[in-house]
């Protein structure tokens, strides 16, 4: 049974204190999870170790404000994973795609529907784009909802750990009975 890990992001109060926070954390990724549990994978939990940093909580939560370091550490190896498995999903589409040369700036493309890797690939960026979230994604940001985001909106991030947490989970896939 295959597995991966998945960072959420989830914006916080500093004004709380670092227990309640990561209480709540723990609390906003599971209420999101549980909606695709069984639909797109078969369980979650948090993780205390992602991408060589140590997560030294239960809830698999850090706080930027408290740990900013290991949060950009995680935010980085969840955004490089996120970046592998867009080029794999992508870089399929790309070499299964017909382009019709129009000579005009638009260029038609072509996909075979009938080809199931093809609608299968295509499917895993429309529902990233959807908000709906696949154990393959990396990272998923809750203020947004959905799995990326803009340049400038991951700077703010960057620039203001302090009013964020990450927390990460291995979301494990459906049992092929079950799936």
């Amino acid at each position: 049974m295959r597995s991966g890990n998945l960072a959420v992001v989830v914006p916080v109060d500093q004004t709380k204190d670092a227990d309640s926070l990561k209480t709540h954390v723990w609390g906003v990724v599971t209420d999101l999870l549980t909606k695709y549990l069984g639909k797109y994978y078969g369980s979650f939990f948090p993780v205390q170790k992602a991408w060589d940093s140590e997560i030294k909580n239960a809830y698999g939560v850090v706080l930027g404000i408290e740990d900013p370091l290991n949060f950009l550490n995680l935010l980085a190896g969840a955004q490089q994973k996120q970046q592998n498995a867009m080029a794999f999903h992508m870089g399929f589409l790309f070499k299964e795609i017909e382009k019709a040369d129009t000579g005009e700036h638009v260029i038609p493309i072509f996909i075979n529907s009938e080809n199931e890797q093809v609608l299968f690939h295509l499917a895993w960026k429309l529902l990233a784009e959807g908000g709906i979230v696949l154990p393959d994604y990396g990272i998923y940001y809750t203020q947004q909802k959905k799995a990326f985001i803009s340049d400038a909106e991951e700077q703010h991030i960057i620039s203001h750990v302090a009013d964020y947490a990450i927390c990460i989970v291995r979301l494990v896939e459906l049992e092929a009975n079950h799936a």
